[in-house]
């Protein structure tokens, strides 16, 4: 057996199927045996009363409740218990009325065991643990025919009883055998599932590296790119107004000589979570662009809504501060986090390429550079 969630989950995994393949097997078996039951009474119905009504009234009503369990496929070891006491009652029947001491009924005797054990074990493949308890019910029948064996013809009966407890033994053998095979059919299914689920989620990895800035978790310069060829080639994006914010770190060279490129890295993270978060919606698109500028894409705005948010960005960063460095650490009192912005808008159907836009907002940083920083500037030319 399995430990724990993989046994129940070979067990689910196995009801369905098992289920119907049981009903069909089931139903298979009770029509020859109502045929058998037929031809009996047929033969003999004269001699064989008390054996036909067992037959046609417990028996058959017993497989045919037998067969409604497999067909409504309740849980598994509710219908393999359920195979074994009804196979072990027909048994039975069959056994009880063959007691007579003539050698030749009690060989149908040994039989019917035989034909219980092949049908518990071999058709319908009940488990392991109820295979043990078809052999032990057969056990038990055949110490009960030894024991009525009359004594000049005992060594016949124990030749009989030998012989059909080899033939329990066997299907007990095989009934272990396709256990195990349908548990090893299982693992490589879940191995194979395992892998399939571990491979999609490397190629997800994968795209997510290949996209995503590693410093800052933000998109990179690669999908920057396809963002904006994917707003160019798009019709309906085109045709609406697009603005673009490029921010940069003022002074950013100072606080990575001052505080090394381990702190830096802090800045830049700072600086890129702080930035995403004031974005307005999902539409909003920011990107690490390289070193410590970042673009934002504002699809559908227009150029005193993007100096809005660029200014919003601005006042944030600044507000926020630089990260702590050490407690108390009078270094960083000299010292801003702060921000410049500069903001181009147009209309991408107007435009031969994204670069133009792209173009327009780093002349509108390269002003802010120039007044001073810590400031938001258009571009100084309509894009």
């Amino acid at each position: 057996m399995f430990s724990g969630a993989l046994e129940r989950d070979f067990i689910e995994d196995a009801r369905a199927f098992r289920g119907k393949r049981q009903w069909l097997e089931s139903f298979i078996s009770i029509a020859l045996y109502t045929v058998f039951a037929v031809l009996s009474l047929v033969a003999a119905p004269e001699g064989h009363s008390l054996e036909s009504r067992l037959r046609f009234e417990l028996v058959i009503p017993l497989l045919l409740l037998l067969n409604l369990a497999f067909w409504f496929r309740f849980a598994t070891w509710l219908r393999d218990m359920a195979t074994l006491i009804t196979s072990g009652i027909a048994g039975s029947v069959e056994i009880l009325t063959h007691l007579s001491p003539h050698d030749g009924s009690r060989y149908v005797a040994h039989l019917a065991v035989i034909v219980v054990l092949i049908f518990t074990n071999t058709v319908m493949r009940l488990r392991p643990f109820y295979a043990v308890g078809a052999l032990v019910w057969a056990i038990g029948v055949e110490c009960v025919l030894i024991a009525l064996q009359p004594p000049n013809t005992l060594s016949s009966g124990i030749f009989r009883a030998a012989l059909v407890l080899t033939v329990g033994f066997l299907t007990v053998i095989a009934s272990y055998s396709q256990d195990r095979e349908a548990r090893l059919a299982f693992l490589r299914l879940v191995q194979k599932e395992q892998m399939v689920g571990d491979l999609a989620l490397s190629n997800q990895e994968l795209v997510t590296a290949a996209s995503t800035d590693g410093l800052t978790g933000l998109a990179n310069r690669s999908s920057l790119d396809k963002r904006l060829a994917e707003m160019w080639a798009e019709p309906l994006l085109s045709m609406q107004e697009c603005s673009i914010i490029m921010a940069d770190i003022d002074h950013f060279k100072s606080i990575n000589d001052r505080y090394g490129h381990l702190y830096g890295d802090r800045v830049i993270r700072r600086v890129g979570h702080l930035m995403s978060e004031a974005l307005r919606g999902e539409d909003d698109f920011i990107a690490r662009y390289g070193g410590e500028e970042f673009v934002v894409i504002l699809p559908h705005t227009s150029l005193q809504q993007a100096l809005a948010v660029a200014e919003r960005l601005r006042g944030l960063i600044e507000l926020a501060g630089l990260p702590s460095l050490r407690t108390e650490d009078p270094d960083l009192e000299g010292m801003r986090a702060t921000i410049s912005c500069g903001v181009a808008t147009g209309l991408p159907r107007l435009l031969s390429e994204p670069d133009a836009l792209i173009g327009g907002a780093d002349l509108g940083l390269y002003r802010a550079k120039r007044e001073g920083r810590n400031v938001v500037r258009e571009s100084p030319s309509p894009t």
